[in-house]
């Protein structure tokens, strides 16, 4: 698999596997979009990347099943993200105030739509992370040990993190699938990261629930972080790519982007 040169990638709906890598500056990046296996429903699982004049913003969002028109909302969410390529150039960029305002057309379309929303903002190697719903971001350090993870607005999300349920005890919950915050929802809450200085071999896998309701943290961690970036992201694409024949627990749309830093700045 060759490395591609890309300034903005969206990928929303895709009907076939669709996966790649892109080289940007210090960084790689892989992408990977599969939809479900059920032919009688859509892919409501969007992906999305963009360069910036001193970094790079990625994320998905995951249209959510039982509520109409999950695809088109997810699909506004990234569209609304790459179309802010200049306020994310701009040094006093809010991007709450992009949230809200992708909260506000999804609420416009009247229909009851949600979606999740989670992306990644680079800026001079400083990472931050922003979240609506169960989308799920993990974030390791050179030498695979978990930094950071955000919290899934889902009953079972908050469970683990008050100690109540392990994360790998948390795929087998039924009510998984029990979200509390969504995009659409008329009072959202936000998840945000302080800024975290990104460094060589330092790593950033962010999915949707597809991806983490099938796989632990820590096996996405042995996936994630041993060996060359083309090795780990083959890792987690042949996972997801092999489903079929493996005992996965929930059959879903799956989006994920997986960073690398790979150099230190010269």
């Amino acid at each position: 698999m060759q490395f591609e040169k890309k300034e903005k990638l969206i990928i929303a709906g895709a009907e076939e596997d669709i996966y790649g890598m892109i080289e940007v500056g210090e960084y790689a990046l892989g992408y990977f979009s599969s939809k479900n296996t059920d032919p009688d429903y859509e892919n409501e699982d969007a992906l999305f990347y963009m360069t910036t004049n001193s970094g790079m913003v990625f994320g998905i969002a995951d249209g959510a099943g039982g509520h109409a028109k999950g695809k088109e909302a997810s699909e506004i969410a990234s569209k609304e993200i790459i179309n802010s390529q200049a306020f994310f150039n701009s040094s006093d960029v809010n991007p709450l105030h992009i949230i809200e305002r992708i909260n506000n057309k999804v609420l416009d379309l009247k229909v009851g739509a949600r979606s999740t929303l989670l992306f990644i903002q680079i800026d001079q190697n400083i990472f931050r992370s922003y979240s609506v719903g169960d989308s799920e971001v993990i974030y390791w350090n050179g030498l695979g040990t978990q930094v950071y993870s955000n919290i899934p607005h889902s009953t079972v999300g908050y469970r683990v993190q008050a100690g109540d349920l392990s994360q790998e005890k948390s795929l087998e919950q039924p009510d998984r699938n029990i979200v509390t915050n969504l995009i659409g929802d008329d009072s959202i809450r936000i998840e945000a990261t302080s800024a975290m200085e990104l460094k060589k071999g330092h790593t950033i896998l962010v999915g949707t629930d597809g991806l983490f309701d099938n796989i632990s943290h820590n096996e996405l961690s042995g996936l994630a972080t041993s060996g060359a970036f083309e090795k780990s992201f083959d890792n987690i694409v042949q996972k997801c790519l092999n489903r079929k024949n493996t005992d996965w627990i929930k059959d879903d749309d799956i989006a994920f982007v997986l960073l690398r830093k790979m150099r230190s700045e010269t």
